[in-house]
Protein backbone atom coordinates (compact mmCIF):
# COMPACT_ATOMS: atom_id res chain seq x y z
CA UNK A 1 0.00 0.00 0.00
CA UNK A 2 2.84 2.40 0.81
CA UNK A 3 4.44 1.79 -2.59
CA UNK A 4 1.13 2.46 -4.36
CA UNK A 5 0.72 5.68 -2.41
CA UNK A 6 4.30 6.65 -3.25
CA UNK A 7 3.70 6.00 -6.95
CA UNK A 8 0.51 8.09 -6.89
CA UNK A 9 2.27 10.96 -5.16
CA UNK A 10 5.07 10.73 -7.72
CA UNK A 11 2.55 11.04 -10.59
CA UNK A 12 1.09 14.18 -8.99
CA UNK A 13 4.59 15.58 -8.47
CA UNK A 14 5.59 14.97 -12.08
CA UNK A 15 2.35 16.48 -13.35
CA UNK A 16 3.21 19.77 -11.65
CA UNK A 17 6.10 20.25 -14.11
CA UNK A 18 3.70 20.31 -17.04
CA UNK A 19 1.47 23.15 -15.86
CA UNK A 20 3.11 26.33 -17.10
CA UNK A 21 3.13 26.81 -20.87
CA UNK A 22 6.44 27.67 -22.47
CA UNK A 23 6.90 30.76 -24.66
CA UNK A 24 5.56 30.38 -28.18
CA UNK A 25 9.06 30.77 -29.64
CA UNK A 26 9.93 27.37 -28.16
CA UNK A 27 7.03 25.87 -30.12
CA UNK A 28 8.53 26.60 -33.53
CA UNK A 29 9.49 22.94 -34.12
CA UNK A 30 5.95 21.92 -33.17
CA UNK A 31 4.38 24.12 -35.78
CA UNK A 32 5.76 22.06 -38.63
CA UNK A 33 4.31 18.73 -37.51
CA UNK A 34 2.16 19.05 -34.36
CA UNK A 35 1.30 15.32 -34.20
CA UNK A 36 4.89 14.10 -34.26
CA UNK A 37 5.95 16.80 -31.81
CA UNK A 38 3.20 15.83 -29.35
CA UNK A 39 4.18 12.16 -29.62
CA UNK A 40 7.79 13.07 -28.79
CA UNK A 41 6.67 15.14 -25.78
CA UNK A 42 4.51 12.33 -24.41
CA UNK A 43 7.24 9.75 -25.07
CA UNK A 44 9.81 11.87 -23.25
CA UNK A 45 7.47 12.27 -20.25
CA UNK A 46 6.86 8.51 -20.18
CA UNK A 47 10.59 7.83 -20.39
CA UNK A 48 11.25 10.05 -17.38
CA UNK A 49 8.29 8.51 -15.57
CA UNK A 50 9.55 4.98 -16.23
CA UNK A 51 13.07 5.81 -15.10
CA UNK A 52 11.97 7.46 -11.87
CA UNK A 53 9.26 4.99 -10.89
CA UNK A 54 11.28 1.85 -11.52
CA UNK A 55 12.22 1.48 -7.81
CA UNK A 56 8.56 1.80 -6.77
CA UNK A 57 7.45 -0.75 -9.36
CA UNK A 58 10.17 -3.14 -8.23
CA UNK A 59 9.12 -2.80 -4.59
CA UNK A 60 5.48 -3.35 -5.48
CA UNK A 61 6.28 -6.39 -7.59
CA UNK A 62 8.13 -7.97 -4.67
CA UNK A 63 5.22 -7.30 -2.29
CA UNK A 64 1.78 -8.89 -2.17
CA UNK A 65 0.65 -6.87 -5.19
CA UNK A 66 2.91 -8.90 -7.48
CA UNK A 67 3.93 -8.06 -11.01
CA UNK A 68 0.34 -7.72 -12.20
CA UNK A 69 -0.56 -5.07 -9.63
CA UNK A 70 2.69 -3.20 -10.18
CA UNK A 71 2.19 -3.18 -13.95
CA UNK A 72 -1.44 -2.06 -13.61
CA UNK A 73 -0.48 0.83 -11.35
CA UNK A 74 2.40 1.81 -13.61
CA UNK A 75 0.06 1.79 -16.62
CA UNK A 76 -2.48 3.93 -14.77
CA UNK A 77 0.25 6.45 -13.89
CA UNK A 78 1.49 6.50 -17.48
CA UNK A 79 -2.03 7.22 -18.74
CA UNK A 80 -2.47 10.05 -16.23
CA UNK A 81 0.88 11.61 -17.11
CA UNK A 82 0.26 11.30 -20.84
CA UNK A 83 -3.08 13.04 -20.51
CA UNK A 84 -1.55 15.78 -18.35
CA UNK A 85 1.05 16.46 -21.04
CA UNK A 86 -1.65 16.58 -23.72
CA UNK A 87 -3.75 18.89 -21.53
CA UNK A 88 -0.83 21.29 -21.40
CA UNK A 89 -1.09 21.92 -25.13
CA UNK A 90 -4.87 21.60 -25.45
CA UNK A 91 -5.42 25.16 -24.22
CA UNK A 92 -2.03 26.69 -24.97
CA UNK A 93 -1.04 29.51 -24.05
CA UNK A 94 -3.72 30.10 -21.36
CA UNK A 95 -2.16 28.91 -18.09
CA UNK A 96 -5.44 28.99 -16.14
CA UNK A 97 -7.25 26.79 -18.66
CA UNK A 98 -4.26 24.44 -18.74
CA UNK A 99 -4.35 24.04 -14.95
CA UNK A 100 -8.13 23.55 -14.91
CA UNK A 101 -7.93 20.91 -17.65
CA UNK A 102 -5.12 19.11 -15.83
CA UNK A 103 -7.22 19.16 -12.65
CA UNK A 104 -10.09 17.66 -14.61
CA UNK A 105 -7.80 14.94 -15.96
CA UNK A 106 -6.59 14.08 -12.45
CA UNK A 107 -10.18 14.04 -11.17
CA UNK A 108 -11.22 11.74 -14.02
CA UNK A 109 -8.36 9.39 -13.22
CA UNK A 110 -9.41 9.18 -9.58
CA UNK A 111 -12.67 7.48 -10.65
CA UNK A 112 -10.61 4.32 -11.16
CA UNK A 113 -13.10 1.81 -9.70
CA UNK A 114 -16.22 3.18 -11.36
CA UNK A 115 -17.81 1.15 -14.21
CA UNK A 116 -17.83 4.12 -16.59
CA UNK A 117 -14.11 4.73 -16.07
CA UNK A 118 -12.73 2.98 -19.20
CA UNK A 119 -15.15 4.75 -21.56
CA UNK A 120 -14.63 8.12 -19.87
CA UNK A 121 -10.85 7.71 -19.95
CA UNK A 122 -10.97 6.83 -23.65
CA UNK A 123 -13.13 9.84 -24.52
CA UNK A 124 -10.98 12.25 -22.48
CA UNK A 125 -7.79 10.87 -24.04
CA UNK A 126 -9.10 11.21 -27.62
CA UNK A 127 -10.51 14.66 -26.87
CA UNK A 128 -7.17 15.86 -25.52
CA UNK A 129 -5.32 14.54 -28.57
CA UNK A 130 -7.75 16.30 -30.90
CA UNK A 131 -7.80 19.58 -28.97
CA UNK A 132 -4.01 19.80 -28.52
CA UNK A 133 -3.39 19.19 -32.24
CA UNK A 134 -6.03 21.76 -33.13
CA UNK A 135 -4.63 24.33 -30.70
CA UNK A 136 -1.05 23.92 -31.93
CA UNK A 137 -2.14 24.17 -35.55
CA UNK A 138 -3.66 27.63 -34.90
CA UNK A 139 -0.15 29.00 -34.38
CA UNK A 140 0.97 27.99 -37.88
CA UNK A 141 1.60 30.84 -40.27
CA UNK A 142 2.18 28.98 -43.55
Amino acid sequence: MASALGLGVWVLYLSSFYGTPEPWTMLLPALRQPGAWLRRRVALALLYYSATTAPFVLLMSLSQAGWGGAAALWLWGAAVLGMVVLARYAFYPHALLVRLTQGGVLTTCLLFGHPIYPALLFVVFLGLIWKSRQQLSTFRHD
